[in-house]
C-alpha cells in the first residue's frame, strides 16, 4: 500500500470503495478482477484499516464466493482465497464475527459449489477465531467469536419473528 494512503484517509471513503471493487471483481476483464482482489486483500491488512473494517461484508463475500465456484482461471480463484484468508486473519482474528454473519446466508444458495465453498471458509474462520483465543494473549478471540454469534442468532431471531408477525397479520387481515 501507498504510505501517503494511511488508514485515516482511506477508513472515509471504504463507502464508496468498496461497492466499486466488488462490481471490479465481477468485470470480464481478468486484470480487473485481480487488480480489485489485489486491493480487497490489503485492505483486511491490520496496517491498512485496523479493526474497524465495515461490518457489511455479505456482498463482498458472496462476490468472492461466486468467482469461486464459477472461476475459470485459476490465479483469480488464488487470489479470491487469498482475499478470504486475509479476512480471516486480518488482526488476528478480529473479523471473523464481522465475516460469520456474512457467510452464512450463502451456506442457503442455490449453488452446491458456493454453498460447499461457504461453510468451508466459515470453518476456517471459527478455526481461527477459537485459536486466537487459546493464545491467551490477544484479547477478542473466543470472546469475539462468541460475541459475532449471538449478534447473528439475535439478528436471526428478530428476522423471524417480524416474518413470522408480518406473516400473521397478513393471514389475518386476509381472512377478515
Amino acid at each position: 500500500h501507498h504510505p501517503s494512503l494511511g488508514p485515516s484517509l482511506l477508513r472515509p471513503h471504504l463507502p464508496l470503495l468498496l461497492p466499486f471493487l466488488i462490481r471490479s471483481v465481477q468485470n470480464l476483464r481478468s486484470s480487473m478482477q485481480r487488480n480489485a482482489l489485489f486491493a480487497l486483500r490489503e485492505l483486511f491488512n491490520p496496517a491498512s484499516l485496523g479493526p474497524s473494517f465495515p461490518p457489511s461484508l455479505e456482498p463482498l463475500c458472496a462476490a468472492l464466493l461466486n468467482k469461486l465456484s464459477h472461476g475459470d482461471k485459476k490465479f483469480i480463484v488464488q487470489a479470491c482465497e487469498d482475499v478470504l484468508q486475509a479476512a480471516i486473519e486480518g488482526g488476528g482474528g478480529a473479523t471473523v464475527p464481522f465475516l460469520l454473519p456474512a457467510l452464512l446466508p450463502l451456506v442457503k444458495s442455490r449453488n452446491p459449489e458456493m454453498a460447499a465453498a461457504a461453510l468451508g471458509w466459515i470453518e476456517k474462520a471459527l478455526m481461527k477465531g477459537l485459536e486466537g483465543g487459546r493464545e491467551g494473549g490477544k484479547e477478542g478471540g473466543v470472546a469475539a467469536l462468541a460475541g459475532g454469534i449471538s449478534s447473528l442468532c439475535l439478528s436471526n431471531s428478530t428476522n423471524s419473528n417480524n416474518n413470522n408477525s408480518s406473516s400473521s397479520s397478513s393471514s389475518s387481515s386476509s381472512s377478515s
